[in-house]
């Protein structure tokens, strides 16, 4: 039997009261939008994770919701197992970190697929601003 070995990586999708989403666009990669995330460091609980995430990311403080989505990116190396999660009452300035060239708040409608890192974004942004 093959085990999956994977680096765990989170994302929070991010809703403000105006029901709009945060969207990062990434500085790396194809630079497209994505949401604010990362990987969990030695000793963290999956939410002391994300928490710390997206303050160093976008200088944010938020309210983490239940997991989901779960997505494996088998095209990466290693490969990662990408856990998504609502965030809400979003707290703070945003201030970008150096993986993140740019911000915007916006509803999902107003996204294209070809500036986000992957179209399936989009449908978890609608699942947010529903909840």
């Amino acid at each position: 039997m093959t085990r999956l070995l994977a680096e765990i990586h989170q994302y929070a999708v991010i809703v403000n009261a105006k029901k709009e989403i945060l969207w990062v666009r990434s500085a790396g990669g194809k630079k497209r939008f994505m949401f604010p995330g990362g990987t969990i460091e030695e000793n963290e609980t999956l939410e002391e994770s994300l928490k710390r995430e997206i303050k160093e990311e976008t200088n944010l403080e938020i309210k983490i919701k239940q997991p989901v989505a779960t997505h494996l990116l088998k095209n990466k190396k290693p490969k990662q197992l990408a856990i998504y999660y609502f965030g809400i009452n979003p707290k703070g300035k945003i201030k970008l970190s150096h993986e993140h060239t740019e911000y915007k708040w916006a509803k999902p409608k107003e996204m294209q697929e070809n500036e986000v890192a992957h179209p399936a974004l989009i449908e978890l942004a609608k699942m947010a601003v529903k909840k």
